[in-house]
């Protein structure tokens, strides 16, 4: 995941284009770990930004309920990723989605 000066410089090729762009960052990690009672290092939060901005699905987005599976997925005690399939079914259920293109 790039730096917010390294983001900046990737976009200066746009110009005046408009954009929808949406930021998470390492404390919106840190502060959904606290409400969820979940121990989270700043180093895990930055490494979990690095997971779901690697592997990210453009039809799914990246959401607050993402960022929950992740947390509980890797958060506090290194536990890695399973797979997208049980994070994408993770995912549905915690949002309560039924189909992939209506989430």
């Amino acid at each position: 995941m790039p730096t917010t000066k390294e983001a900046i410089e990737r976009f200066k090729w746009l110009e005046n284009q408009h954009v929808a762009v949406a930021i998470w960052r390492e404390d919106d990690v840190l502060e959904l770990a606290m409400e969820e009672g979940i121990r989270c290092s700043r180093k895990r939060a930055r490494e979990i930004i690095d997971e779901i901005d690697h592997k990210q699905d453009a039809m799914m987005s990246i959401s607050w309920g993402t960022i929950r599976v992740y947390l509980k997925e890797y958060g506090w005690g290194g536990q890695e990723i399973r797979t997208m399939k049980s994070i994408i079914t993770q995912i549905k259920v915690s949002t309560n989605c039924v189909n992939f293109t209506h989430c």
